[in-house]
């Protein structure tokens, strides 16, 4: 090598060599540029409001969900409690030969897979199971308190609501009625039974629902036993809030008793007062005078349930609110989901127009004193086939 020149050796980088070939300082990166405040500000404005209305809209759909809900299951127990299978109606049990030569409906013993059938008159009835039946007592008397006043059921009616053949019936057992009825102590205690007016059943309680208990059981009786699910006992002071709750009722007044400010023939809307009286007030010098009243009584209970079917129809959520208005009123042993779910039921169901009263025959007591309504047994066993049971063929 030449003396006095020198050389610059370059190193060049291996593929190994992860330095850099140069030593650059990298650029510092440019800050991002921040979006303007106002934007970010409206947009969580925005989100909150969002976020509160839908929280709003859930809870309202959550309550409504729970309302219904519950409304529901009050409508289905209700159900189950008015159509659960109950024992049919007692006749004596007897062979069909027997039972082709009385003159009584009887409990004809089969030998294929009928079961047991009634027989009358050369036909054969099967009990009808879709039938429900609530009794609808009038009271005679302003107040619930028993012993404030004298109690009886002046007016006596029991529904028959067939799902089967969606129709409603209704049947009126007169005040003066004789049957057998249950006699109880001061202390509550069964004495046994006594054969009088079934106005008088309810007067034997020691309280509403022991007097409207004893009455249901006395019309079970004069029906063979007949099932009863429940029952509505209304005093005579809600007539006025009940006529008035519904906007008054319009009738023709009748002209057994003479009504000052209602003049007969003439076509009224009463108010509740007038309806208080149309209901309650009788003739006392005549043996007959109870039918006549109990002529008003019908007249003014179609008319009434007339207007209250219109206006369930038109709103059928009035229900439960009518019921509430009126409860004190009211002895039932309906709860809230087996009125709800009758009155659902009871306003789409065909209605004849008419109240059926059992035939019989008014007399005199052999003191002279009172009038006995002695009941058609013949007619009796015809209406009970006729409402309770289904001919089948044999």
């Amino acid at each position: 090598m030449a003396q006095g020149k020198h050389f610059i050796t370059k190193s060049v980088p291996s593929a190994s060599d992860s330095s850099p070939a140069f030593a650059f300082e990298p650029a510092a990166p440019a800050p991002k540029a921040e979006k303007p405040k106002k934007i970010y500000k409206n947009k969580k404005r925005g989100e909150k409001k969002l976020s509160l209305t839908v929280k709003l809209l859930i809870g309202l759909l959550v309550v409504t969900f729970l309302l219904c809900l519950t409304v529901l299951i009050l409508w289905l127990r209700g159900r189950h409690a008015m159509t659960e299978t109950h024992v049919a109606p007692h006749f004596p049990e007897v062979t069909s030969e027997e039972a082709a030569e009385t003159d009584v409906p009887v409990a004809a013993v089969t030998d294929d897979d009928d079961g047991t059938v009634i027989s009358y008159k050369g036909k054969y009835y099967r009990y009808n199971e879709d039938v429900t039946n609530i009794l609808l007592i009038g009271v005679d008397s302003d107040s619930t308190e028993v012993g404030k006043e004298s109690q009886q059921s002046d007016l006596i009616v029991l529904a028959a609501l067939d799902r089967a053949k969606n129709k409603i019936t209704l049947l009126n057992i007169p005040r003066d009625a004789m049957c057998d009825m249950e006699i109880l102590s001061d202390d509550g205690t069964y004495e046994g039974t006594a054969y009088a007016q079934i106005a008088l059943s309810y007067a034997y309680g020691r309280n509403p629902e022991e007097c409207a208990e004893l009455c249901k059981n006395a019309v079970s009786a004069v029906f063979c036993g007949l099932p009863i699910r429940g029952y509505g006992a209304f005093y005579m002071d809600g007539i006025p809030a009940l006529n008035d709750a519904l906007g008054g009722v319009t009738v023709t007044i009748l002209d057994d008793y003479p009504f000052k400010d209602m003049p007969a023939g003439k076509e009224m809307k009463l108010n509740g007062e007038q309806a208080r009286r149309y209901m309650k007030s009788r003739l006392t010098d005549r043996v007959d005078a109870s039918l006549l009243r109990l002529s008003r009584q019908k007249q003014y209970l179609l008319a009434l349930i007339n207007q209250a079917k219109a206006t369930l129809r038109a709103e059928p959520s009035k229900i439960v609110p009518l019921y509430r208005s009126l409860e004190t009123y009211i002895s039932t042993d309906l709860s809230i989901g087996s009125i709800s779910y009758l009155g659902s039921v009871a306003v789409m169901m065909d209605f004849s127009g008419d109240v059926t009263t059992l035939e019989g025959e008014m007399i005199l007591s052999e003191d002279g004193r009172h009038a006995e309504y002695i009941l058609d047994e013949g007619a009796l066993y015809d209406t009970m086939l006729s409402v309770f049971y289904t001919e089948i063929e044999r």
